[in-house]
């Protein structure tokens, strides 16, 4: 079976890396970071759908892939989305 991430265009900002969609947010400073991976983390509690996040100083990187087909699938691709309105917030 073909999985949805050879049909659907990556959403902006957004690399396909393995089995897994990835962005690399640039932050200010490192409270807009810890900002924005809480409302990152919101997000995916509320869509039920939960990616890695990884926090340094300057930057969030998030790393979203559904585990249970090992690729990304339509629900990565909607969290991705979700996640850029986020970002352009910031």
């Amino acid at each position: 079976m073909d999985h949805i991430q050879e049909t659907l265009e990556t959403p902006d900002g957004w690399t396909h890396e393995g089995n897994e969609l990835v962005r690399a947010i640039d932050t200010a400073t490192y409270a807009q970071g810890v900002e924005l991976t809480l409302q990152i983390a919101n997000l995916a509690d509320a869509m039920n759908h939960h990616p890695e996040i990884v926090l340094t100083y300057s930057q969030v990187r998030i790393s979203v892939s559904s585990h249970d087909v090992g690729a990304v699938t339509g629900r990565d691709i909607v969290f991705a989305h979700a996640a850029n309105t986020l970002i352009s917030e910031i």
